[in-house]
């Protein structure tokens, strides 16, 4: 993953402390996790956001207002990387 991110921005040490600093705060935060092999990382399972409490509906009108066109296909929106690493229980009749 590193040297993809140094391909992209250049080979400087800001980048570098960037992108570990990124890494340990999603193995913290438990999206990610760190296998036994130095370097290699899993993904954790999508973290569930019910609707009972609206955070759902908030997280789909953010990702609306994210977008460059004011109108998206709800599958197309529900599947934006923009949600990582949330999984939203969202239908049509929600």
């Amino acid at each position: 993953m590193a040297r993809r991110i140094a391909e992209a921005w250049g080979e400087r040490s800001t980048v570098t402390r960037a992108t570990q600093r990124v890494v340990r705060s999603l193995i913290q935060w438990g999206v990610l996790k760190e296998m036994t092999e130095r370097g290699v990382f899993s993904a954790t399972p999508r973290v569930d956001v019910t609707n009972g409490d609206g955070t759902s509906s908030w997280l789909v009108e953010a990702g609306i207002s994210n977008c460059d066109r004011p109108t998206r296909p709800l599958r197309s929106l529900l599947t934006s990387s923009v949600f990582f690493p949330f999984m939203l229980p969202l239908s049509p009749l929600d």
